[in-house]
């Protein structure tokens, strides 16, 4: 398995609901040889995190 993971800062004022519709529309993803998305937001536990993450798992190199 292959995993990617992808941390984002999004830039001050961002619309949550067009972060939203993004994030749905990555968990709908259904790409050959991918295994799983899993997105979502940061759960503002500490401050300095990473606003947004992407990890895609993929069942080889080749997906």
């Amino acid at each position: 398995m292959i995993r990617n993971v992808v941390l984002a800062k999004l830039t001050a004022g961002y619309d949550a609901a067009e972060v939203e519709a993004i994030q749905d529309g990555l968990r709908a993803l259904n790409t050959p040889g991918t295994v799983r998305y899993t997105v979502g937001t940061d759960a503002a536990l500490r401050e300095g995190n990473w606003d947004f993450v992407i990890v895609a798992d993929f069942a080889d190199v080749a997906a």
